[in-house]
């Protein structure tokens, strides 16, 4: 699936990246991957996030329609965030459903 969602890195007070932000455009197979992957990713375990071929996949096979969202990163952003989205960190979770929706998955503290 082609999803129409903004993709962006984020970073800290630092400049240091902590995170990633995902906004969907105002496309209905958008809205629901949006609206949908932070629970089935915290609460449902059914989706993932991955590291593939130079990108970041988030990887939901339960939404309703079916597949994923990947974008590509320069290696240097790929290794940072490898570092932030890992299982040893505690993963935030910032979500809104105004102009779409979408969510904020960041690392707090991460470089301190």
């Amino acid at each position: 699936m082609n999803y129409e969602i903004v993709f962006e890195v984020t970073k800290n007070g630092d400049g240091r990246i902590d995170g990633v932000k995902l906004s969907a455009k105002p496309h209905t197979e958008s809205i629901e991957f949006c609206a949908t992957f932070p629970k089935a990713l915290f609460t449902d375990g059914t989706a993932d996030i991955v590291f593939e071929n130079g990108k970041i996949v988030f990887k939901h096979p339960k939404c309703g329609f079916l597949g994923e969202a990947s974008f590509e990163l320069d290696p240097q952003e790929l290794e940072e965030l490898k570092e932030v989205i890992n299982p040893k960190n505690t993963i935030s979770l910032e979500q809104w459903s105004a102009w779409g929706g979408g969510f904020r998955l960041y690392v707090k503290d991460l470089h301190q």
